[in-house]
């Protein structure tokens, strides 16, 4: 079963996206914050992390850890922000990393994107929004 780590200190949005993971036959792990996220990635690595960009220990300053380290570089990332942000958008695109803004439409663009760098099958799981 492939894993996705779920960094952010919104504890019932990551609960939601937990759900809709397990729907896709996705075990979801959450962390609180990126400190916790690095060194849970250090003891069990994820399939695929998800990083909130406000958080303590913000979703952008781990991703910029996880390029620099050899081990993790080609580890999909996926970061989520509340906010619209071109330059955001950029930067996460710099990082090889995916950029979906939180909102009503956070799991339509969520979601194709997790079946994507997961390999998993295209299809509909769940209700629209997360």
């Amino acid at each position: 079963m492939k894993r996705v780590l779920i960094a952010d200190d919104d504890q019932a949005l990551v609960r939601a996206l937990a759900i809709r993971c397990a729907a896709l036959g996705v075990a979801a792990e959450p962390s609180p914050d990126g400190l916790h996220a690095v060194q849970h990635i250090e003891r069990f690595p994820p399939d695929l992390v998800i990083l909130d960009v406000n958080m303590p220990a913000d979703g952008i300053g781990v991703c910029e850890r996880l390029r620099r380290d050899g081990r993790w570089r080609a580890l999909p990332v996926i970061v989520i922000t509340g906010r619209a942000d071109a330059a955001l958008a950029a930067r996460c695109r710099a990082l090889g990393a995916a950029c979906v803004v939180k909102g009503p439409r956070l799991w339509s663009e969520l979601e194709p994107l997790l079946r994507q760098r997961l390999g998993l099958a295209s299809g509909v799981a769940g209700a629209p929004g997360a």
